[in-house]
Parts: structure tokens; C-alpha cells; sequence
């Protein structure tokens, strides 16, 4: 069975101890906390045709932004592998119980929330149910951690685990975007990604025929086309109004 990239685990480890930090920081010393997450960088002014608005750029922004789609880049190719590979952890009809498992997951945990907040439902309080989306979507890093310790950290549980905490990761990101009141969906642009992601398949990600010439096989070793296609994509998933960490997945199938 295809295994998890080890990568999974050292970022598993940064994240918590970026969380420890954080945690400690902001418990210590909230006003240094925030004086540095909120710190003004930059104001970038937008062209017209994507809206022509100015956003504050802050070290908040950069990581959930900007960083966050890289890492999500990186943990959504593995389980774009686990599905597409002959050997993938969650191929073929593998990925049915693993995937009803997901969505009964993730409706019991907005069927609970919803029964809570009407139960200590207050005049005080928004509107019945509002916040549903918060409970989508799962820790990664917890998830490993709590996985590694029950099953054991050579356990292929723990693989699986991992693929489905990242899927739940992204559907609960793309159901936040989507359901936010305050974001105006602009659905065309995500014609961006799509472009970008035929481009660079149809350039060098398809698989080069045997009688290629050598310049043809070696232009499947660059990198630059893909950081131009997923800077494209990311350009067309924020400008539709959608979450930005989601902005570079649209290019792994063509990668893959």
C-alpha cells in the first residue's frame, strides 16, 4: 500500500510547535502577540479587474494566506496520490468507507452543534445555528498525534487517518468560504485555476512518449511552470471570493 510521505510527520511537529509558541506568547504578553500578527506591512492596491480594493498585507495574512496554501499544497498531493495510484491508500473502492466515515463525521458534528446551540439558545445570542461551519474540517496535527498513539506510528490506520483529517481539512475550508455572508462569491475567476492547470499539463505534465526527443523529457524536471500555474491558481481562487489556502490545489491533478 502507498505510504504517507514522512514530511507529513516533520510538519505535523512544526505546526504543534507553532501552536506551543503561539499559545504561550499570547497568554504571556497578547498586546506584543498581536502589535506583531497585525502588523502593517503593506497596503496593495488591486488592479480594477479584480476589484480595484486595497488589501492590508500583515504577518496574519502572509501565513494564512499565503503559507497555509503551500502546506495544503504539499498535504493535498498526498492524498491526491492515495486516491490515483495503483497502490494508494484510498484507491478504487477503498475510499468508500473511509469516505462515509468522513461525511457521517462531519454531519453528526453540524447535527450537534446546532442541538447545543438550541439548547442554551439566549435573546442575547445570533440567530439560531449560526456558526455550523465551525465544527468541519479537523486538526492534522491532533489528529496524528492521537492517531500515532493508538495505533502505533508504523500502523497503516495511521495513513489513512491522516488522509481523511486533510480532505476534512479542505472540505471544511471550501464549506467556510462558501457559506461566509460577508464574501461575495465571484465564481467566474475560478476559470483562472482551471486554465492554469490545463496549461501546465498539456506543457509539461503529461507523460512524454518514449520516442521524445531529450529536450522534451527535460522539460517534465522544471519547476518554474508549475510555480507560474499555481501562482495563477491562487490569483483565481482568491479573487473568487474563496478561501486563499485553497488557492494552489487546483493545480495537482495536472501534476501528479
Amino acid at each position: 500500500m502507498y505510504r504517507v510521505s514522512p514530511f507529513i510527520t516533520a510538519f505535523a511537529w512544526a505546526l504543534l510547535g507553532g501552536i506551543a509558541v503561539a499559545t504561550v506568547w499570547v497568554n504571556l504578553s497578547p498586546a506584543t502577540y498581536y502589535d506583531l500578527v497585525e502588523l502593517r506591512v503593506a497596503d496593495v492596491t488591486l488592479p480594477r479587474w479584480m476589484g480595484a480594493k486595497t488589501v492590508l498585507l500583515t504577518p496574519l495574512n502572509v501565513v494564512g494566506d499565503g503559507l497555509m496554501a503551500l502546506y495544503l499544497a504539499f498535504v493535498g498531493k498526498e492524498l491526491w496520490e492515495s486516491l490515483v495510484l495503483e497502490r494508494g491508500a484510498l484507491n478504487g473502492r477503498r475510499i468508500l468507507v473511509p469516505l462515509g466515515l468522513s461525511i457521517g463525521a462531519m454531519l453528526g458534528a453540524v447535527t450537534l452543534w446546532i442541538i447545543v446551540s438550541a439548547l442554551f439558545a439566549t435573546a442575547e445570542m445570533p440567530d439560531f445555528g449560526t456558526g455550523w461551519v465551525v465544527p468541519l474540517g479537523s486538526d492534522v496535527v491532533l489528529c496524528y498525534l492521537m492517531g500515532r498513539w493508538v495505533f502505533g506510528p508504523k500502523h497503516m490506520a495511521l495513513h489513512v487517518l491522516l488522509l481523511l483529517t486533510i480532505s476534512a481539512d479542505i472540505i471544511g475550508l471550501l464549506v467556510l468560504g462558501i457559506a461566509n455572508p460577508n464574501i461575495s462569491l465571484r465564481l467566474l475567476w475560478l476559470g483562472l485555476p482551471l486554465l492554469a492547470s490545463l496549461f501546465v499539463w498539456a506543457g509539461v505534465g503529461r507523460r512524454p512518449n518514449v520516442t521524445a526527443s531529450e529536450r522534451r523529457m527535460r522539460q517534465h524536471i522544471y519547476l518554474w511552470p508549475y510555480v507560474f500555474a499555481g501562482v495563477v491558481s491562487w490569483i483565481g481562487v482568491a479573487a473568487a471570493g474563496l478561501p486563499p489556502a485553497l488557492g494552489v490545489l487546483p493545480v495537482i491533478p495536472a501534476i501528479a
